[in-house]
């Protein structure tokens, strides 16, 4: 009488509770601490069970499916107020102005929600979760590329978001022009990072 069954619907309920309690406590703490007002941030949540991936997301975070570590594929959907007619802009585009503008949903927003997404997990696949502080600096090509280096992933990811001087002055020695000032203050600007990275990769080994 007191088994339960754990599947799809069960997980994705539990995940919603939990995120919800998050934006709950975020809420307090800033009606309850004026200094704290305001406050609010994204979230990712991730349950792995008998091979398989189940999503909880709110906000501009990202989860990718890489299959087999080879093509990488964006799972879940930023919440961001989009300005009309963005949806026809490639990918780069819009997450070139995604930093720049505001968030429809977040944990500590009033209007809260929580998006679900489940994928299935085979041998060789990777699931990756980073904040915008990661996607924003490193475009999905080379977090793929970083990927296919397993044993190397985490150490490139963190070189290329936090020390994007070094990402802007190959950028500059690929255009032949290393020695201009202005062409390479303009790279780190557009490669650099404007928000803590933080980001976490798992891979199904058997």
């Amino acid at each position: 009488k007191n088994i339960r069954i754990i599947d799809r619907t069960t997980i994705e309920d539990v995940l919603k509770e939990l995120c919800t309690v998050c934006n709950a406590v975020v809420l307090g703490a800033g009606q309850a601490h004026h200094y704290l007002k305001g406050m609010g941030t994204t979230l990712d949540a991730c349950v792995v069970y008998n091979n398989n991936a189940y999503i909880g997301h709110a906000g501009n975070g990202r989860v990718y499916h890489s299959p087999c570590g080879s093509l990488l594929k964006k799972v879940t959907r930023e919440h961001v107020i989009y300005p009309q007619g963005s949806e026809a802009m490639p990918e780069e585009r819009r997450t070139l102005i995604e930093s720049r503008l505001g968030l429809e949903n977040y944990v500590g927003s009033g209007g809260f929600y929580v998006d679900t997404h489940h994928f299935s997990l085979a041998q060789g696949d990777i699931l990756f979760m980073a904040t915008d502080g990661l996607t924003h600096t490193v475009s999905e090509r080379e977090i793929a590329a970083c990927l296919s280096e397993w044993g190397s992933v985490r150490a490139n990811l963190l070189r290329m978001s936090e020390h994007p001087e070094d990402i802007a002055r190959a950028f500059c020695i690929q255009q032949g022009s290393s020695e201009d000032p202005q062409l390479f203050g303009n790279a780190q600007r557009k490669l650099g990072g404007h928000d803590n990275t933080s980001f976490i990769a798992v891979r199904r080994m058997e």
